[in-house]
């Protein structure tokens, strides 16, 4: 079996907030004595955006086409440090399986993960083994970050949505009843999981047949580079009803319309990428009429109304072990963005640390070694805070404020896994066909089944899935 690593997150679900602290394991296997300078941890925060416009210039014999690529980036946090060696002096990994721990505190204002065809929001942490006069082994594994909307703070999701219009088909001189719309929605805020109840009555007095009344929910992502911008739109939801007779009428009477997972509306603290969302409702008449329609801007929050609380099931907290073979040595708090250094003693039991001596071994899967107490690594990370091991699942921050508040899961993009076209980049998953899917705050009401959260034993956030939703481009 030749050399891997692989990152492991003590947070199976790879869900966090901004101001968290990500904890977890390097862990290497070795086939047989592997030369080694160290190995480093790169947590990384960015976003990048790259679309082509195709533009044609002259006129005859001189007409050309030429294809113009447009990008952007942002960098939200970049740290990286070692956990093992120093990457300039070369060490002796025995064969075996070796562990080594990390932390990282996320730091605040920072987007939302988000990834679509055009742009992508990106968290990330990348374990590399500097191996001498060969190739490094690598690996990148990409975490879920959630910044919170608060509907309860948010005048906008309040409002409630009400329409009322009316269209005749025919000219003046034979003119029959008209086509009218009367629209009712309680709000403008909404968070996934929930749904949104719509009550319209649609009126055909004309004599023509309305094909269908359509309800449809679009997510508007604008893309900004290099002073142009590009729109990007995708169904989120659509719901519809057949077929209204000539001086017949079609009621909705609390129609229900599922939000499924999204992130949240604004996308906060990115420059390069806006997200908004917009309500559709329209009456489509046959033959060359043309519709009557509405649309209306609506808001995808993570935390919902106070007074909807008890309508959703407090998700069940994810029960995990710690990680095994971490002893409750103190620790120092971390400052955002910077990793918890280790103590400058070892373990408790442990002989204290000397500089001069190479760097020991990681832990050792399967062996003794893995009790109580460790050997000795000075490369190991200790457990954050004093006491144990915090704990490894996210702690919702909404309850802080709103202690009675039920607690979300956490579930995949509805999206799934979207390409993301790249242009000249350097990016760690380019051309390896990988893929990811954010997972953000979801709800689940009272009387329906939970959603697959990661508890639930769906597949991971890491998991290769495609989309069945194409995007529209604009």
């Amino acid at each position: 079996m030749p050399t891997t690593i692989a990152v492991v997150f003590d947070n199976p679900s790879a869900v966090f907030f901004t101001g968290q602290n990500i904890t977890g394991d390097v862990r290497v296997t070795c086939d047989k004595p592997k030369k080694c300078r160290g190995i480093e941890v790169e947590f990384k925060g960015y976003a990048k955006v790259h679309w082509t416009e195709r533009k044609t210039t002259g006129t005859g014999d001189d007409r050309k086409t030429e294809t113009h690529h447009y990008t952007s980036q942002e960098k939200y946090y970049d740290m990286n440090y070692w956990v093992w060696g120093n990457g300039k002096d070369s060490y002796e990994l025995p064969p075996g399986q070796h562990v080594f721990r990390f932390a990282f505190l996320l730091p605040t204002g920072i987007p939302s993960s988000f990834e679509s065809h055009v742009g992508k929001i990106r968290h990330q942490c990348k374990a590399k083994m500097d191996i001498p006069w060969k190739t490094d082994k690598s690996c990148t594994r990409p975490y879920s970050v959630n910044t919170l909307l608060d509907l309860n703070t948010n005048p906008q999701a309040t409002a409630p949505i009400n329409y009322t219009d009316e269209k005749y088909l025919c000219c003046f001189c034979c003119r029959s009843g008209p086509m009218s719309l009367v629209l009712r929605i309680d709000r403008s805020g909404f968070v996934p999981g929930e749904n949104m109840c719509i009550n319209a009555e649609c009126t055909n007095m004309t004599g023509t047949e309305v094909n269908h009344t359509k309800a449809k929910i679009t997510q508007i992502i604008t893309y900004y580079a290099e002073g142009h911008k590009k729109t990007e739109k995708r169904k989120v939801a659509e719901l519809k009803h057949g077929v209204i007779k000539a001086r017949d009428a079609d009621i909705w009477s609390g129609v229900e319309m599922l939000i499924p997972p999204l992130p949240p509306s604004n996308l906060d603290y990115c420059r390069i990428i806006d997200i908004d969302y917009e309500f559709q409702f329209e009456m489509e008449p046959s033959g060359c009429h043309t519709d009557l329609d509405f649309a209306v801007p609506i808001i995808i929050g993570s935390i919902p109304f106070k007074q909807y609380f008890s309508s959703f099931i407090p998700a069940a907290p994810p029960a995990f072990p710690p990680p095994a073979g971490f002893p409750s040595a103190p620790g120092y708090p971390p400052q955002p963005g910077m990793p918890v250094q280790p103590p400058m003693a070892g373990y408790p039991g442990q002989p204290p640390m000397n500089p001069n001596a190479p760097p020991a071994v990681g832990f050792v899967a399967g062996s003794n070694g893995m009790g109580a107490n460790p050997p000795f690594n000075p490369g190991a990370m200790p457990p954050p805070y004093p006491g144990p091991p915090v704990p490894s699942a996210p702690v919702f921050p909404g309850t802080q404020q709103y202690p009675e508040m039920p607690l979300p899961s956490y579930n995949t993009c509805m999206f799934g896994v979207t390409t993301f076209d790249e242009h000249d980049s350097d990016d760690d998953n380019q051309g390896h066909g990988a893929g990811f899917a954010p997972q953000y705050v979801s709800y689940s009401l009272v009387g329906t089944a939970p959603p697959g959260a990661f508890m639930s034993g769906v597949p991971s956030p890491d998991h290769l899935f495609s989309a069945d939703t194409q995007p529209l481009i604009l």
